[in-house]
């Protein structure tokens, strides 16, 4: 009897301990089941300058899982997971725009002021969390590098034509002259390392005692360099599909002029290369000249002239030129009217069918001497002007169409009350609006994230300067080559890239 009842505590107590060996096993796999909270160590970039195109997001720590999400500014961000040590993101523009960080009265050596955003990483349940957060720094504005030479100063070097491709590297066409020889040339060179150094040059065309000049740049879709310039009596072309190694023949689109004309290109996004120029025909007057080529520069159509007023020009110049995805081109020009007048004029004018036809009417734009064309992602035309509106002071002001250069919309000053000239601008893929201006013997950069309407405060880039340009890469980095006064060197700086 004793042994039966021992036998049946036996028995009781092997089932105890597989009930509770059962029950130790459930609550080990609901531990293991829970998901970790997550640990960050870095961002990548840490800064950026406010309102930028968008730009990948790398954060690295440990206990990332699927479904772990990067929060920046507050925000969870669609994510990727990459691995339990690293997530990747877009940010895009609106999620850091510009009232992100303060407006700045700055130059070039003191930068703009910061802000910071909270970056953290989020886990879903079970367990998971909110990981530590940190700083992701805001600019309010770009800050850039200080001018460095690209020429070795032993000739003469003059206006600069500069572009950039997707990969970063640099392109670069001027003018050279040698007293010694005597010898005009167009040069090209190019930057593989943010213009840290520059390629020896590449002499696209030379002449002994006689000019090449104005030369322009831009690239295709494929990043293939197109080259346009006046020499030996008329408008040349040349392109390069090898990054510069090597050029085609230089093709002759123009008539002879014994006068110098100066070209202005734009590539449209269908590859399409648009070139126009003013050239005085027979009778004294000065049309400007348009042609296109839809084989990547092999024929071109026959020139039309885009200048609907021109038998009231007695000079054109200062052309500028763009194009939109739509068959849309625009283009502007400087005039000084027949009669002798103490004024210049700016004009511009359209098509909407690839410059095949033009409209019969010139937009005008008062008195002003020099102006600068563009167009952005939404399809708007922004012109930027040196305008002397205002008697005694030639400002810089800002106009823009919306449908397509019919209209434009009224006069936004950049600049007031003093001498500026020179204008240029660019349009990053955010549709931030980034120009340039002389003034006070250097150049000024400014930048208006809202189509023009508001501009920050101008930041001092030189204080020297005649002939600039400038580019934008696909992440909006600022790239921007001028002439020296006085030395006749060409010099380069760009806008700080954060890492």
């Amino acid at each position: 009897m004793l042994g039966k009842k021992l036998l049946q505590v036996v028995i009781a107590s092997w089932l105890g301990v597989l009930f509770l060996t059962s029950i130790n096993c459930k609550v080990s796999e609901d531990i293991s089941g829970t998901n970790p909270v997550p640990v960050l160590s870095s961002i990548s970039p840490s800064a950026q300058v406010a309102h930028m195109p968008s730009f990948t997001l790398t954060v690295t720590g440990s206990d990332f899982v699927q479904g772990s999400k990067i929060v920046f500014n507050g925000i969870e961000k669609v994510s990727e997971y990459v691995s339990s040590g690293e997530l990747t993101c877009w940010i895009d523009p609106d999620d850091i725009p510009a009232s992100a960080a303060s407006q700045y009265t700055g130059t070039r050596d003191t930068g703009s002021e910061d802000s910071t955003v909270l970056v953290l990483v989020r886990s879903p349940t079970p367990g998971g969390g909110d990981s530590n957060a940190l700083d992701f720094t805001v600019h309010s504005d770009h800050t850039f590098t200080d001018p460095a030479a690209i020429t070795p100063g032993d000739a003469s070097y003059a206006n600069p034509a500069l572009a950039v491709d997707d990969s970063g590297t640099l392109f670069l066409v001027y003018e050279f002259y040698d007293s010694n020889t005597n010898i005009f040339a167009i040069d090209f060179t190019r930057s593989t390392d943010n213009g840290v150094t520059w390629e020896p040059p590449y002499r696209l065309v030379q002449f002994i005692a006689s000019g090449s000049y104005n030369p322009c740049i831009a690239l295709d879709s494929q990043g293939n360099i197109n080259v346009a310039y006046y020499s030996g009596g008329g408008i040349k072309f040349t392109r390069s599909e090898d990054q510069g190694m090597s050029w085609s023949t230089p093709l002759l689109l123009s008539s002879f002029s014994p006068e110098i004309v100066e070209p202005a290109m734009a590539v449209d996004p269908g590859d399409g290369i648009n070139i126009i120029w003013p050239q005085r025909d027979a009778n004294l007057n000065v049309p400007v000249y348009f042609t296109r080529s839809v084989d990547y520069g092999t024929t071109w159509s026959p020139p039309v002239n885009a200048f609907a007023g021109w038998q009231n020009s007695y000079l054109t110049y200062n052309p500028a030129i763009a194009a939109d995805d739509n068959q849309g081109v625009y283009v502007t020009w400087t005039m000084w009217p027949v009669g002798g007048s103490r004024y210049s004029y700016v004009y511009s004018n359209y098509s909407h069918d690839n410059g095949a036809t033009w409209n019969n009417i010139d937009s005008y734009f008062g008195v002003c001497s020099s102006s600068d064309i563009a167009v952005d992602p939404d399809g708007n035309v922004d012109l930027l002007l040196e305008s002397s509106y205002l008697p005694f002071s030639n400002q810089v002001v800002f106009r823009q169409s919306q449908d397509r250069g019919v209209s434009w919309n009224i006069r936004i000053e950049v600049t007031a009350d003093r001498f500026d000239s020179k204008p240029g601008l660019v349009i990053d893929s955010a549709g931030n609006i980034n120009v340039i201006y002389y003034y006070n013997y250097g150049f000024f950069f400014n930048r208006s994230v809202n189509n023009g309407i508001d501009w920050g405060d101008e930041i001092s880039l030189t204080g020297s300067g005649q002939a600039m340009d400038m580019a934008v890469d696909l992440a909006g980095n600022i790239y921007l080559v001028y002439e020296h006064d006085g030395s006749d060197q060409l010099y380069y700086l760009r806008s700080n890239q954060y890492q």
